[in-house]
Parts: structure tokens; sequence; C-alpha cells
């Protein structure tokens, strides 16, 4: 089983602005090197093409390449030797403009400044030998990066038929280092529109420093520097003829046409990542069956490399940007007065075993399982997909079909709920719910009602009960004051008689024997007198008690009476809680119905 191979990283997701929308994913022409699975989209480097186009369609800057700008930084600090090689797209991007660059480059430091269209020269000399020598069935050129490393992970079969040699950058780095003995040693610097170059560089093992024409503009302005000040400094390589036109769509052919005259009889001429990749997938068949062209033209992005990533033209128009390529182009070919010249200074620069490419089959990289049909039907049963009009292949999750997504998700690269379907299904379902719930509280809500209602009649008899009893309270509580005054009276009564029983007997003792009778009722009346006033004392500790008594229920009742005004006054506030609660469970079924009426339509747009 072979093993994954770590390729260069070159893109990095801001997780913090991924709002996992799934832009990425849908222009992506890979998609399963996207793990959409978690809250934010990420990147699974060793599946990933480079090609950018996640970067330009994510509106939230949450995806952006990695090049090696702060390294270039730090070596022109450290006062590292170092050369630099110019990509050709450089002249649309700082039309009128581009040699004032090399002029910058070499006030940094740099000692030298090497064009890259004079690699593109080299390059076309390396396809020539190539068709003469070899007369290959088709040849795939492989100038973009993205495209190399789409074929080496996903379509090996079509590896044999890359060609066999380098790119113009590569041609021109290797010329470097064979044909300019005093720059063998020095660091490369290359001036590049693409992020994925940095793959090549680390593949072939030439190339130290990926700094995109985007991260060199950047570099100009943050330090204020006015190009204008700059003179035009040529390159120091000869001059290239028409080769400049190798960044523009087709450039390869009308260089070509110098050497081959009918060499558009034989190709084809592909850009884009929306047909590209289609083209690439079924291209084996069509060299089999003999359908095939020579030679395949064919680059990632739609103006070539001029609107690659790393480029400033991404937004300008194609005319804007060919316009000043033609304008190179022509300048170029008024340098050379025939083919024949170009062809001699070529041959000066170049060995067909210098600038042989091989190629490595990185199909190990693609860790995607294709499920079988049980499996397929398992996982669209879960994505609520059971009848036919429930595949609405709507490309909503990113896949352009929903077969695409139940391979995702049986990957472990996305999630069911990222589904529209699904999710509309979700909606619905949690609508009802909503609705269901919201009756049932409805309901609840009148008896609760119904039932404060009948707490407040209760409250309010009660209220009127204990009024009455505390008015009854209130009623004896005063005849106790008059029983406490008839004691008062019984034993005051019981003072005086018992004086006049003493006055009796003092009388009857005067008597003498005449008196012993009525001595015997003066006793009697005195007995009667201490008995009245013996039992008055023992009425009145009980007296005093009743009071008492009254009195803690009487106080009893005056809290219970003021906790039922506020347990009314409670039960008057729940009732227009409830009122309120009332309302919004209305509007909230409103809103609910609205909100999945709204979905359904947008969706379906």
């Amino acid at each position: 089983m072979k093993n994954t191979i770590t390729l260069s990283h070159v893109l990095d997701v801001d997780e913090e602005k991924c709002v996992n929308c799934h832009k990425c994913i849908s222009v992506c022409p890979i998609k399963y090197c996207n793990d959409g699975s978690g809250e934010t989209v990420k990147v699974i480097n060793d599946m990933c093409l480079a090609c950018g186009a996640c970067i330009k369609a994510c509106t939230h800057d949450a995806r952006n390449y990695r090049d090696d700008i702060s390294q270039f930084i730090d070596a022109i600090r450290n006062k590292t030797r170092m050369v630099a090689v110019v990509a050709p797209a450089i002249a649309s991007n700082f039309p009128n403009q581009y040699l004032k660059i090399n002029s910058f480059l070499k006030e940094l430091g740099i000692e030298a400044i090497f064009d890259v269209s004079f690699g593109a020269e080299l390059t076309i000399k390396s396809y020539v030998d190539h068709l003469k020598n070899n007369k290959p069935r088709s040849i795939i050129s492989q100038p973009c990066p993205a495209i190399v490393t789409y074929i080496q992970i996903y379509k090996p079969d079509l590896i044999p038929y890359l060609a066999p040699t380098d790119s113009p950058m590569m041609h021109t780095m290797k010329m470097i280092r064979n044909y300019y003995p005093q720059y063998a040693h020095h660091k490369i610097a290359v001036i590049s529109p693409c992020v994925a170059k940095r793959r090549e560089f680390d593949e072939v093992g030439i190339g130290d420093y990926n700094v995109t024409i985007k991260s060199l503009k950047k570099l100009i302005d943050d330090n204020d520097i006015d190009l204008l000040q700059f003179q035009d400094t040529e390159y120091d390589n000869p001059p290239a003829e028409r080769a400049v036109l190798f960044s523009t769509p087709g450039g390869l052919l009308r260089t070509a046409e110098r050497e081959v005259p009918t060499i558009g009889q034989i190709s084809r001429k592909i850009e884009g990542r929306e047909v590209i990749y289609p083209y690439l997938e079924t291209l084996n068949k069509q060299i089999k069956a003999g359908y095939a062209p020579v030679l395949v033209d064919c680059l990632n992005c739609h103006a070539g490399c001029n609107g690659g990533p790393g480029t400033l033209n991404e937004d300008k128009h194609p005319d804007e940007i060919e316009f000043h390529v033609e304008k190179r182009n022509r300048e170029a070919q008024r340098k050379y007065t025939s083919p024949k010249k170009v062809d001699k200074m070529l041959n000066s620069y170049w060995k067909r075993e210098t600038y042989a490419r091989s190629y490595k089959d990185l199909s190990a990289n693609n860790r995607v399982i294709i499920p079988s049909e049980k499996e397929l039907s398992g996982l669209y049963i879960e994505m609520q997909k059971l009848k036919e009009e429930d595949f609405y292949n709507c490309a909503f999750c990113g896949y352009d079909t929903c077969e695409r997504m139940a391979v995702a998700i049986h990957n472990g690269l996305n999630r069911k709920e990222n589904c529209y379907h699904f999710k509309t299904n979700v909606i619905s379902g949690l609508a009802i719910s909503v609705k269901t719930t919201s009756d049932i509280l409805q309901q609840q809500s009148e008896k609760v009602k119904s039932f404060i209602i009948q707490m407040q009649r209760v409250t309010l008899f009660l209220k009127t009960e204990f009024n009455d009893l505390l008015q009854t309270v209130n009623s004896n509580n005063s005849k106790l004051n008059e029983f406490d005054r008839i004691a008062h009276s019984i034993s005051s009564i019981a003072r005086q008689t018992n004086i006049l029983s003493l006055n009796a007997a003092i009388e009857a003792a005067r008597a003498g024997d005449l008196g012993r009778g009525f001595s015997v009722v003066a006793t009697e009346v005195k007995h009667l007198a201490e008995s009245s006033g013996n039992e008055s004392e023992k009425i009145k500790p009980y007296l005093q008690e009743i009071a008492l008594l009254f009195s803690d229920i009487k106080s009893k009742i005056n809290d219970a009476s003021t906790k039922f005004e506020a347990s009314n006054q409670l039960n008057n506030e729940m009732s227009e809680s409830l009122e309120t609660i009332s309302d919004m469970i209305v509007e909230l079924n409103q809103k609910t119905g609205l909100f999945v009426n709204e979905t359904h339509n947008i969706y379906n747009e």
C-alpha cells in the first residue's frame, strides 16, 4: 500500500472568519479536499491542488495563501546572495513599469534578474524535440502546477502523457544553475503569479523563495516606494521572442508555431477550472480511442498565469490584461529578425538532458472511499431522501449532486445537516413541533387562566369571611371587657358584705344572749362574702387568658387578610402575564409559518 506524500502547505483557513457557507467547496474542482463536517470548512492539504479558486470565492476573508515573502525579506536583510526569476505575468500586473521592478529588486541587493519568458523559449524547444523524436500519442502541457498535482493525485493514468520536460520557470532556474556559473550557488527568488509553484520547487529541488506578485506589490506599497523613480532595467539573460505570450491562454501554441507552423491543427487550447478538470477526467479514453489532440495546451486559470491567485489582475477585464501582453509581444519580436536567429541563440542554452522532468504517482493522497450501493442507500435514508423527488441535486451543499454529498458524508467530510433537503425537512418538522407545542401551551394557558379566576373568587370569598370573623372577634373582645367589670363589681360587693358582717358580729356581741342568733347569721354572711371574693379572684385570670387568646386570633386574622390581599394581587399579575404569553404564542405561530414559507421560497428559487 502506498504512503501519503506530504505536500507543501500553501493554503490557510482563518477559522474565526469562516462561517461554514460551503462556497469554497462549491468552486473547488476537487471538493473532497475540503472538510465541511465541523463548524468551519478546513483544507486537507495533501489532497488540495492549491489552485486558489476558494481564495477568490471566499467573501469572508477566511482563506488566504501562504508564500515565501517573509523568508525572502529576511534573506534580503541578512544580505543573502540571491538572484531572481520573474514570470512574464509581471507585464500585465505592472503595465509599463515591469522593467522598473528589476531596478527595484537590484536595489534590494539581488544580483541578477532573469526572465521566465526566456525559459519559456527553452520549454518550446524541449516540447518540439519531444514531438519530433518520441512521437507521443499525446502531450499534456505542464506549466500549471495545479494541473500537474491533479494528474498526480487523481488521474495517475495520465502521468505518461505529461510533457517529460520542465516548466518555463524550472527551465529558467536550471539554465541559471548550468549556464551562469557565477550564480550556481545563489539562492533563487521567483516572482510568481502562482501559489502552487512552491510545490513544483519542492518536488524538483530547485527554487528557494516563491514570492507572489501580490506580495511584492504589498512590499512596495508598505514601504511607500514609487516605481516611477526607478530606471527601466533589462533582464540579465538574452531577450525572449514571442514566448512572452506564455502567461496568456494559447501563448504556448503561438510560440510553438514559430517552430511547427501546423501545430495548431493537432492541438487543443483549454483553460478554466470549470472545463479543464472534467476534460482531463475522460482524456485517457479519448487518447486510447484516437480522438485526442497531440498537444493539450491547458491552464487552470481563465486568464492564464496573468490572472493567477497571486496576481493583481483577478478583477481586471481580460481585454485590458491582453492589451499589455500583446504590447510586450510586439516589442519582443522586433528584437529578432528571423526564427534562425532565435534558434541559434536558444541552442547555446539548451541540452535535452538538462531539462528532463519526471513525475510522482501521488494517488495514495486521494483517501476518498466510494461507498457501495448498499452504503449509499443507507446514507440517503439518513439524509431523509426516500423518494426520487427528494434528490434535488441543488448544489446547496457545494457538491453539485446528492450522490457526491453522500460520498462526502461517508468519508466524514461533511454532515447531513448541511443538505438542503434534510435542512428543510428539519425546519418543517421543527415548525410543526413548535406549532404543536405552542398549541399545547395555549391550551394550558387557558386552563391556568381559568384556575386563577377560580382562585381569585375563592380569595375574595375567604377575604369576606375573614373580615366577618374579625368583626365577631372584635365584638366578643368588647364583651370580655364587660365580664372584667362584673368581676370587679362582685369583688367590691364581697368586700362590702364582709364589712357589714363584721359590723353585725360586733353588734351581736353587745346584745349578749339576745344577739347570739344574729351572731350566727353574721358569721355565715361573712363566709359568703369571703367565698364570693375568692370566686371573683379566680375569674380574673381566666378573663385575662381569654383576652390574650382573642388578641392573638385577631392578629392572625389581620395577617391572613393581608396575605390574601397580596395573593389576589399576584393572581391579577399572573393573569396579565398569561395574557401576554398567549399573545406571544399566537405571534410565534404566525412567524413560524412565515419563516417556513420564506425558507422554502428562498431555496426553491
